[in-house]
């Protein structure tokens, strides 16, 4: 972008309005949208959701797309050959060829009256962006290593504050040998050895 375009007249988001839901990726793609995208071209912007044959039925709603693009203009495309395959009837198909040919003359119109938008602007916002996706990649990189070696440093604690297992067999003979040098010492006889 910064070697071979200058201005964006518009930017155009094309998805499948009929999707369940949002994915990881649909939501990756709208915050970095709105991250790059400078304000003044947030009003060049339009959603056109497919496959929606009246607009109540697309799943996107309004708090899937980010609130910098939330007035950005939305265009419903139904596909009148994927209806066709689907078995409509002749005029359902009609309808919908009328459908899209409106909308893609809304489309156009609303083309025709937007302004280029220098892109200098969008640049600067794009590298700053990955510099801070990366910090965030480095951070939450750390934070895991860190959460490793406090788990280490937890373990080796634990382990320091347990006493340790301490075995008296060693005293034990030790003093019975002792007790039983004293006991010849005096002259008394032997004691019995207790195993």
């Amino acid at each position: 972008m910064k070697d071979h375009i200058d201005s964006v007249t518009a930017v155009l988001v094309l998805a499948d309005g009929s999707a369940p839901g949002i994915t990881v990726d649909i939501d990756y793609a709208f915050s970095t949208l709105s991250t790059v995208l400078p304000r003044s071209l947030a009003s060049n912007t339009a959603f056109m959701f497919t496959n929606v044959p009246d607009p109540s039925l697309s799943n996107f709603s309004g708090g899937i797309i980010p609130d910098v693009l939330k007035d950005a203009r939305q265009f419903y495309f139904d596909n009148p050959i994927a209806r066709l395959k689907d078995g409509s009837r002749t005029v359902d198909l009609r309808a919908s060829e009328q459908n899209t040919l409106e909308m893609l003359k809304n489309l156009f119109d609303w083309l025709d009256s937007l302004k280029p938008q220098p892109m200098t602007e969008s640049v600067s916002l794009y590298d700053s962006s990955q510099i801070i996706d990366d910090k965030i990649a480095d951070i939450l990189a750390n934070k895991d290593q860190a959460a490793i070696i406090q788990a280490n440093i937890d373990e080796q604690t634990t382990k320091l504050q347990r006493p340790p297992p301490v075995s008296l067999s060693h005293c034990y003979h030790l003093v019975l040998e002792l007790y039983a040098d004293w006991r010849t010492n005096r002259g008394l006889p032997p004691t019995p050895r207790v195993l």
